[in-house]
């Protein structure tokens, strides 16, 4: 989980938290999104 949040925090940092990065970073830990991306992450 700590990997996720880094990558996630990293791709909100660099203003590249788009609905493909974010399906990518879910994927790579296992995860699956489940509806929209929370306004907060855009």
């Amino acid at each position: 989980m700590v990997g996720y949040f880094d990558d996630l925090s990293d791709a909100i940092a660099a203003a590249a938290a788009d609905p493909a990065s974010l399906d990518a970073i879910a994927l790579r830990y296992g995860m699956e999104v489940v509806g929209p991306v929370p306004e907060g992450y855009l």
